[in-house]
């Protein structure tokens, strides 16, 4: 159907779904703004379980009342919730993707994935409480990355990690499991992403490391008279 409003024609359904896309991307970005983490001295597993399961019982509940309105409105709120809710993300990653390789923050609109219409802030309502990053997605690898210390933990052939000294439980694959239904595969994937370019920035600032050391003159002495010995 077509309404007509003085000499513009509008249609209602169009209007209604651009709507509807505009709150759930609002309630989306509230939704991951809100996961951050307390931690006061070394990071434990209930600094990173609570968060997530508060994180994951609100993402349940605001994704069953959308879902509620497609019976009333005749949309498809599950589709609309992925579109949204993985666009969101996709949208943080770049930034944060460009916030560590270029060591700066961008504009939006440098982005694929940012919409005028449904803007998302980055950095996000939380990254003043947390100096770990703009948005969930570096809060969230900089806390594993505390958990899984090698310095200080041991474990992941099975699927936990322990602490060295106490031999507490850390991380395990039940608290993996809540941060999947938390930020779904497009959230895992992300934080997997960033922490893969993580490791590569430390590789390459080992490698540049290395080569500054093997061209050091008292070095190169001390090498060479091992391969004479």
């Amino acid at each position: 159907d077509v309404a007509v409003l003085g000499v513009i024609l509008v249609e209602p359904r169009e209007v209604l779904l651009d709507g509807l896309r505009q709150e759930l991307a609002c309630q989306i970005e509230s939704l991951l703004s809100g996961l951050h983490f307390a931690v006061s001295g070394i990071a434990s597993r209930q600094d990173f379980a609570a968060p997530v399961q508060a994180m994951s019982d609100k993402a349940n509940a605001l994704r069953r009342s959308f879902e509620h309105l497609q019976d009333y409105l005749g949309v498809s709120a599950l589709q609309l919730w992925r579109q949204e809710f993985g666009r969101i993300v996709r949208f943080l990653l770049h930034m944060e993707q460009h916030t560590l390789l270029r060591r700066r923050i961008p504009g939006p609109s440098c982005s694929p994935h940012h919409d005028p219409s449904a803007p998302i802030a980055f950095p996000d309502a939380s990254s003043s409480a947390s100096s770990t990053g703009g948005s969930f997605i570096s809060r969230t690898a900089s806390i594993l990355l505390d958990l899984t210390d090698p310095k200080a933990v041991s474990g992941g052939l099975h699927q936990d990690w322990r602490s060295n000294e106490a031999g507490n439980l850390l991380l395990d694959s039940l608290v993996l499991e809540r941060l999947m239904k938390a930020t779904g595969s497009p959230g895992v994937a992300a934080v997997s992403r960033l922490l893969g370019l993580r490791a590569a920035a430390r590789v390459r600032k080992a490698i540049a490391g290395c080569s500054s050391l093997l061209a050091d003159r008292e070095l190169q002495g001390v090498l060479a008279k091992a391969r004479a010995a």
